[in-house]
């Protein structure tokens, strides 16, 4: 009898959502999104402080990313930092706003 009850309740509010389904899809996925690209946010400070500040060597993934003759240079790691705080600042900013769209 309860999931009857449950059925005439929510089975009317389902058909209504229904042609907003892609957009809550949308806002889900931008939501999914969020979580790992703010948690990225720590990686500049973490390159600025291991590795420009520090003596350690930038990370294998990150050296790709630097010309050969600047792997070594404490100028191109800051630069670097600020590039990638740079994008992940854009991608946040895109997320919130198509988000808003939706």
């Amino acid at each position: 009898m309860r999931l009857d009850r449950i059925n005439k309740l929510y089975r009317p509010l389902l058909l209504l959502a229904r042609p907003y389904w892609p957009h809550l899809a949308g806002i889900l996925a931008l939501s999914v999104i969020a979580a790992p690209v703010s948690l990225l946010l720590a990686l500049p400070l973490k390159i600025a402080v291991d590795n420009v500040i520090g003596n350690q060597p930038l990370p294998h993934i990150l050296r790709n990313f630097l010309p050969a003759l600047l792997e070594s240079s404490k100028g191109a790691e800051i630069l670097l930092a600020v590039g990638i705080l740079m994008t992940l600042s854009l991608i946040m900013n895109l997320q919130a706003f198509v988000s808003w769209l939706l």
